[in-house]
């Protein structure tokens, strides 16, 4: 699958592209949410959504209901410190950090299986 991967820390952002792309995804990845709009709407292919909730130009949640408004069902993970601060939609897959590696690849192979 081709992976969105949206995190404003730097290196947070550099580990998680290793780990997808160690999983046996291609990771297209940025720091900024307006950024990952942009990217989703020109970039073909992309299946998931992985993206923290505060990073630049629009939170998490405004990505996410960005994007449904193209595409109302698209998966995503939302991975961040913060999720009890918010309300994440019900089918958002919910990552709290730190989260170990395995939850991520659990995560990614529920919405692999979900979309055979």
């Amino acid at each position: 699958m081709k992976i969105l991967l949206v995190e404003d820390d730097k290196n947070l952002r550099g580990m998680l592209k290793i780990m997808i792309e160690s999983f046996g995804h291609q990771c297209v990845d940025c720091h900024d949410g307006s950024a990952a709009l942009i990217i989703f709407q020109k970039e073909q292919g992309i299946a998931v959504l992985v993206t923290d909730h505060y990073v630049p130009g629009m939170t998490g949640l405004e990505l996410i209901a960005e994007i449904r408004k193209i595409n109302p069902n698209f998966p995503v993970i939302m991975i961040s410190a913060y999720l009890t601060k918010y309300e994440v939609p019900k089918d958002v897959i919910s990552l709290s950090k730190p989260f170990e590696r395995d939850a991520l690849e659990a995560a990614l192979k529920k919405i692999e299986e979900a979309q055979k």
